[in-house]
C-alpha cells in the first residue's frame, strides 16, 4: 500500500497567512521537478489559485511574497486652504 507524502509545513485551514518558507518549498519542488505543477497545491495544502499566484509572482519578481505598496486603509483629506 502507497501512503502520500504530506508536505511537512502544511495543515488544512481557510483563509491562513502561508508562509513565506512553505511557498519557496513548493517552488522548489516546482523548479527541481519533484511534483508535476498540478500535484503541488494538494501536496502543500493549499488552493490551485493560490499556487498560481505565487508561482506567477515568482516569475515576475523572483520572490514569493508581495511587498504592499501605496497606503493602507482609508486616506484623510489634507488641510483645507482658505
Amino acid at each position: 500500500m502507497t501512503v502520500a507524502p504530506v508536505c511537512p509545513f502544511s495543515t488544512a485551514m481557510a483563509f491562513r497567512k502561508i508562509s513565506q518558507d512553505v511557498k519557496q518549498a513548493a517552488i522548489h519542488l516546482y523548479e527541481r521537478e519533484l511534483l508535476n505543477l498540478q500535484d503541488i497545491p494538494s501536496y502543500c495544502s493549499f488552493s490551485e489559485s493560490t499556487w498560481y499566484r505565487v508561482l506567477k509572482l515568482w516569475r515576475e519578481t523572483g520572490n514569493v511574497i508581495s511587498h504592499p505598496t501605496g497606503a493602507r486603509g482609508r486616506t484623510l483629506p489634507g488641510p483645507r486652504r482658505p
